[in-house]
């Protein structure tokens, strides 16, 4: 199974998806069509009032990594943040950037 290409290019996109049974079945995409859009959006959307937190259990412990600098990741979510496609975490916790050079150093 793999994707094959959007719906715009006149190919199918295929799907995995869990049955009741345990197993699992492949279904084209255009099933979810109306909900799922092969474009994805330029920025994020209008602001719901709706704020969803992971409460921690009582006396858990942060797991504090250290953070490396990467000044190409700087200026790509600077430009990001510019265009509203992200914005600045409130989370307490720190994520590290998994990088994967290209093969052509960029």
């Amino acid at each position: 199974m793999s994707w094959r290409g959007s719906r715009s290019s006149g190919q199918r996109v295929w799907v995995l998806r869990s049955s009741q049974s345990g197993g699992s079945s492949v279904s084209s995409g255009e099933e979810f069509s109306d909900v799922v859009s092969m474009h994805p959006p330029s920025q994020l959307p209008r602001d719901r009032g709706v704020r969803h937190e992971i409460d921690l259990v009582p006396g858990t412990k942060y797991c504090v990594t250290r953070q490396f600098l990467y000044f190409a990741s700087n200026a790509f979510f600077a430009e990001k943040a510019k265009s509203g496609m992200v914005r600045e975490s409130k989370s307490p916790h720190s994520t590290p950037i998994f990088r994967v050079r290209k093969p052509n150093r960029k």
